[in-house]
């Protein structure tokens, strides 16, 4: 049998305090058997002209006679809420409104006291008045219409499910609030994917549960989708914005549907999650705080039991460096001391210019990137260079882990100090110029003589090297652009500065750098770690590896005795074959 029993609560307008309007009620009272009730328990206070309002629609008082609950949409057992507004003055709202919250003493079965929030799921230290007081700078418009909307999603979960299955998304629905609650700094709790397959049969199957969650301050936001993607739609969520988020909002949500559980399904307070009060919010942004230490990977620690027995950690200091470390550091001032050895001023930087299609210098192929000045093709070079890159992947991925000193270990090993860097600079028209740079130089000051091997200034451009195609950085060293010891660059002329096309190759360069029979000077270089010193490392480490393989060589000796392991003697019976016959075989 359908339970016909309805519990009315009437609330205040002006200050949201309740009260359990008295008597037993059903979807076939009328609106004013009802308030008649209630004025009667009231004393001074009167309902001439006041509304009643329940979710979104309101009742005059002309209309209370006609309208039933039923009329009004509270039409099946359970509890419901009827807004009353009074139309007495402002100072004496308040004294009436204060009226609707103290019952008289006969009316305990009826009221909603503190011992009835308790079994509802509502803290021992919370009352909903106390609830209600927290959002009194709120509009109470708006705390109305989102406590409405709350309400109509229980009526609804409760009449178009099952009980069971109520009971279930009732009990998941409180779990996700509570952490939301207990966890006010963790996001993937406020986040929930609906095509979930367990959320998805225990609340979105369920109608009104998510409408419940979206009156709680949820949002529904669809996923965007990657590029190419096959799928026509992405994932849709249910996500709770941290400017949407009401801790208030929320206890009381959890409130009103821990009593729909209580009152409606006969739920026990065993069946439902235990409330615990929110934890306070933290204070503070979490960098500002001072207290918590950065973990640093290149810091060595130790805990262990030792070091808890003393109370201090174990590890090496704040000064220690790795051996490491230390042999990266001595190959940077080697390489510093071979740099300010090699790296004169550079002088004379011997600028020469060549026409397209005539003899022009070439430079050592041996020199890195001076394989562009040699001839090489450009789809040779393409070719090296992707070559070279997938040899480094290769490396990265099956050398194993690394540490950033061990690379730059490996990478100074190899590395050589160039006294100088010789540069071919390209226009667009074939014609060339050459020039000898130091590789601590900026790609600035490249520029700026290419400027000065110009007739006019009013020329701008950009430089670039080929291939890839890659524009250098104005304020990058040559060795950071890696033009170091001898590279090709190309220029771009800047739009509507460049020179006529119509005038002969090379004639925007000045006559005095064109002269024949210059030769550059190739850029000497010397290794940060000598070959005759690793070469001594090496035999140094032979010969101890050789002592000691003697030594051990001598002391199985002295165990197996003093010659050694003695040889079997071979007679002629051993080289017939006849030493392990029997003695019979020969008769």
């Amino acid at each position: 049998m359908p339970n016909n029993k309805i519990q009315l609560v009437i609330q205040a307008a002006e200050n949201g305090n309740r009260r359990a309007a008295p008597g037993s009620w059903t979807p076939k009272s009328k609106l004013s058997e009802v308030m008649a009730t209630l004025e009667s328990e009231l004393v001074g206070v009167s309902l001439e002209n006041a509304t009643l309002r329940h979710i979104n629609k309101t009742f005059c008082q002309s209309t209370w006679s006609e309208k039933t609950l039923k009329d009004i949409g509270v039409n099946q057992g359970g509890p419901a809420v009827l807004v009353l507004k009074l139309a007495s003055s402002k100072k004496n709202n308040k004294d009436d409104s204060e009226q609707i919250r103290e019952p008289k003493s006969n009316d305990k079965d009826i009221t909603i006291e503190k011992s009835d929030e308790q079994n509802m799921g509502i803290p021992h230290d919370t009352t909903m008045d106390d609830m209600d007081s927290n959002n009194k700078e709120d509009s109470q418009d708006a705390n109305m219409a989102v406590e409405n909307d709350l309400e109509k999603a229980i009526q609804t979960l409760l009449q178009s499910n099952f009980d069971a299955d109520t009971q279930t998304c009732v009990v998941t629905i409180i779990k996700v609030l509570d952490n939301i609650l207990q966890k006010p700094q963790n996001r993937k709790v406020r986040s929930i994917r609906l095509a979930n397959a367990a959320f998805s049969k225990k609340v979105v199957e369920r109608k009104g549960g998510v409408e419940f969650l979206i009156a709680c301050g949820f949002q529904i936001k669809e996923e965007s989708l990657p590029l190419l993607s096959k799928e026509e739609e992405g994932e849709k969520y249910l996500i709770i914005a941290e400017e949407s988020e009401d801790t208030a909002h929320i206890v009381k949500a959890r409130c009103l549907l821990a009593a729909a559980a209580i009152n409606d399904l006969s739920m026990g307070d065993e069946e439902l999650p235990k409330y615990k009060p929110p934890p306070p919010k933290p204070t503070g942004n979490h960098s500002e705080r001072t207290n918590v230490q950065e973990f640093n990977p290149f810091k060595g620690n130790r805990f262990d039991a030792k070091s808890a027995a003393i109370g201090q950690k174990l590890g090496p200091g704040d000064n220690y460096v790795s051996i490491t470390e230390k042999k990266v550091q001595e190959l940077q001032s080697q390489q510093k001391k071979l740099e300010e050895s090699m790296h004169n001023k550079v002088g004379d930087r011997e600028i020469s210019a060549f026409l397209p299609n005539t003899a022009s210098v070439v430079m050592d192929p041996s020199f890195g990137n001076a394989a562009a000045a040699a001839g090489q093709s450009d789809g040779y070079l393409l070719a090296k260079q992707f070559q070279k890159r997938e040899q480094d992947r290769q490396q990265r991925e099956e050398g194993g882990f690394t540490t950033k000193a061990m690379r730059d270990l490996q990478k100074l090993k190899k590395q050589k100090v160039y006294s100088h860097a010789q540069l071919r600079i390209q226009f667009s028209d074939g014609s060339t110029i050459t020039a000898k740079f130091l590789p601590k130089e900026k790609v600035e000051v490249v520029y700026n003589v290419i400027k000065s091997t110009l007739l006019h200034d009013d020329f701008d451009f950009d430089l670039y090297v080929a291939p890839p195609r890659r524009k250098l950085i104005f304020s990058a060293t040559l060795e950071e652009e890696d033009l170091v010891p001898a590279a090709k660059i190309f220029v771009s002329w800047k739009s509507n500065t460049a020179p006529d096309k119509n005038i002969s190759p090379g004639a925007f360069l000045k006559a005095e750098f064109f002269q024949e029979g210059s030769k550059p000077s190739y850029p000497s270089s010397q290794a940060i770690i000598r070959e005759g010193a690793s070469k001594k490392k090496s035999q140094s480490g032979a010969t101890s590896l050789g002592t000691n393989e003697s030594r051990e060589e001598e002391m199985l000796k002295r165990m197996l005795g003093k010659g050694g392991r003695r040889k079997p003697k071979k007679d002629s019976a051993s080289k017939s074959g006849l030493l392990n016959k029997p003695k019979w075989f020969n008769k």
